[in-house]
């Protein structure tokens, strides 16, 4: 049952997240309301680099999708005839949508009262103070894929805030490229871990040759992929462009990191670029990308 439109209607629903900064405990209206969450996307988005309100985010994230907050709700403002896998979903939803917000809104600033586009850039001050927005959408279904609620206290909630609030343009799309990517990523470890248990009884020469095949296909798919890279980074310095906004356009391409990166367990070009220690790595590519497109054109 999809419940995400039914809850995110509910006030009580939108208005119970919580976050350690402000307050350790799950204490029912501490906070931080949809507005609050919203001047926290607002301010991660116009701060570059802004690690600070990005670790709250994080910790949002980190408290309110644990089955302790779910059961609080109940307990407050139940029963709800839902499940915490539902509970777990439908904030997910809600956090991400807002952290990718598509426009922002302020109460009180229509001509009428009802919202209205911000006029300064403190947004939280105009109107009546309250905030609101056009949070991205994504499929329901991609996050089921994604994301496991057993999973949720063993995730870098951090990690995902930074590296969507690196990128400045086409965020959305950026964020339903993320979700496909995990998902494929989620679904070769669980093939891999069902091959594990089950083990393998074929001929040791059909072992050998899958194993070629696939690491056939993942040679091809590493030339695919440096070929991309190498035109998106060419493009990008016959542009102007500085690394920073060459490293989003990579990652708003899906484009995969360096095997140093992944092995760092950095799976996003701006988190490489700023990361100190492997920012070299990044120049490394950046200085060699013209002399192998030379070599592919010669």
């Amino acid at each position: 049952m999809d419940v995400f439109p039914d809850l995110h209607l509910d006030r009580h629903f939108r208005d119970f997240n919580f976050c350690p900064f402000l307050e350790p405990t799950l204490k029912a209206g501490s906070g931080p309301t949809q507005s609050d969450l919203f001047k926290m996307a607002y301010l991660i988005s116009i701060r570059k680099g802004d690690q600070g309100t990005e670790s709250e985010f994080a910790a949002v994230m980190q408290c309110t999708l644990r089955q302790e907050a779910f059961q609080s709700f109940q307990a407050l403002h139940g029963p709800y005839a839902i499940g915490y896998a539902d509970w777990f979903y439908a904030k997910l939803d809600q956090l991400l949508g807002i952290l990718v917000y598509e426009k922002l809104w302020v109460w009180g600033m229509g001509k009428y009262g009802e919202r209205g586009e911000p006029q300064t850039d403190r947004p939280w001050q105009e109107g009546n103070g309250i905030l609101d927005g056009d949070p991205a959408l994504v499929d329901p279904r991609q996050l089921r894929l994604a994301f496991f609620p057993n999973e949720s206290g063993q995730i870098d909630w951090f990690r995902i805030v930074h590296r969507l609030s690196a990128v400045k343009t086409a965020r959305t799309e950026v964020l339903r490229k993320y979700l496909r990517r995990r998902a494929a990523l989620v679904e070769r470890k669980n093939r891999q871990k069902e091959r594990a248990r089950s083990g393998s009884h074929a001929p040791q020469q059909v072992a050998l040759s899958a194993a070629e095949e696939r690491a056939n296909g993942q040679r091809r798919r590493r030339s695919r992929s440096v070929q991309q890279r190498d035109s998106i980074i060419q493009n990008g310095l016959k542009e102007g462009l500085d690394r920073l906004e060459i490293c989003q356009r990579l990652d708003q391409k899906g484009v995969p990191t360096t095997g140093k990166m992944r092995k760092a367990r950095i799976d996003c070009w701006t988190d490489a670029w700023t990361d100190l220690d492997l920012r070299n790595n990044v120049q490394q590519v950046f200085s060699k990308t013209p002399e192998r497109q030379k070599t592919v054109k010669g």
